[in-house]
């Protein structure tokens, strides 16, 4: 079959996804309106059992202090933060509509913990970073790899496939199986569901840049700050999950970290380590955060 006719047919199959729920369109209202009153949030959530289960249950998870929060309101309001729990909530509202049994090389915990584990580094470095919003970057990080959950939910059996290949091998294997890969697929659903312009921006950046092959230094100092932000963050994220698999110390695991970074975070470099060193030494924590949201 021909890469047009692949893309044509691929195209098609995303127009049929689900309708968003109620309680998704409600999140997707809430998360571009900054000024929302956390009663209206607190109401929705309400609405949706597994939302709402998701989110006291990560308040009460062993990175918050081991709570005993029974509603989602003081969940909300002593523990996770409206802008954290919106975040949140909107990654389980969208990631929802997307059934993956049938493809089980998706591990749906994994999915979670790069995700969160990135959205972490992504805000706590933008923190360090002037010009880089702190809960744009934690969405856009957070959101990064919808398009992966998407795949699998739209061509199971294709995507198991791939999975089970090397992870240098898959994004190839995407192109050439669906006409595009999940980078492109995500930029898509997450403006057709109207997100942030910024969290649609990274991805287009990011799905252009990997259609053009290897990435040059040069390539990517081209991209935007935010895009470079996500790409590193998702990186420093792999490689703390690689590490753990291969050594115990988590001082370990920060050291053998990757030493390319954007020339912007140069200066900051030093600060930017500690963070991933304090993310690494959290990992248990995250890893049960992943299973409660998976």
């Amino acid at each position: 079959m021909s890469n047009e006719k692949t893309l044509s047919i691929s195209m098609e199959k995303l127009n049929k996804l689900p309708p968003l729920s109620n309680a998704a369109r409600k999140i997707l209202e809430i998360i571009n309106n900054p000024d929302i009153d956390i009663s209206v949030f607190v109401k929705v959530v309400e609405q949706d059992p597994v939302l709402l289960g998701k989110l006291i249950g990560l308040a009460n998870s062993a990175y918050y202090g081991n709570r005993k929060i029974s509603s989602v309101e003081r969940a909300i309001i002593d523990i996770l933060g409206l802008r954290t729990a919106k975040n949140i909530a909107l990654g389980v509202v969208l990631s929802g509509i997307f059934d993956t049994r049938q493809c089980p090389n998706f591990k749906v915990a994994d999915f979670w913990l790069n995700s969160l584990l990135s959205a972490r580094l992504a805000r706590d470095f933008a923190v360090y970073i002037t010009d880089i919003e702190q809960d744009e970057a934690y969405l856009c990080a957070m959101l990064y790899e919808i398009g992966q959950m998407a795949l699998a939910f739209l061509y199971p059996e294709e995507m198991n496939r791939l999975l089970a290949e090397e992870p240098a091998l898959i994004m190839a294997g995407e192109v050439e199986n669906f006409g595009r890969n999940h980078y492109s697929i995500s930029a898509e659903l997450l403006e057709k569901w109207n997100l942030p312009e910024i969290v649609v921006q990274v991805l287009s950046e990011s799905a252009e840049i990997e259609d053009s092959g290897d990435k040059t230094e040069q390539q990517t100092a081209e991209l935007s700050k935010m895009t470079q932000l996500i790409l590193l963050c998702k990186i420093l994220s792999t490689a703390i999950l690689s590490k753990e698999k291969q050594v115990e110390s988590t001082a370990e695991q920060a050291d053998a970290l990757p030493e390319s970074w954007p020339d912007f975070l140069q200066p900051i470099k030093a600060e930017l380590e500690a963070v991933v060193r304090k993310t690494a030494g959290n990992l248990e924590d995250y890893q049960e955060m992943a299973r409660l949201l998976s």
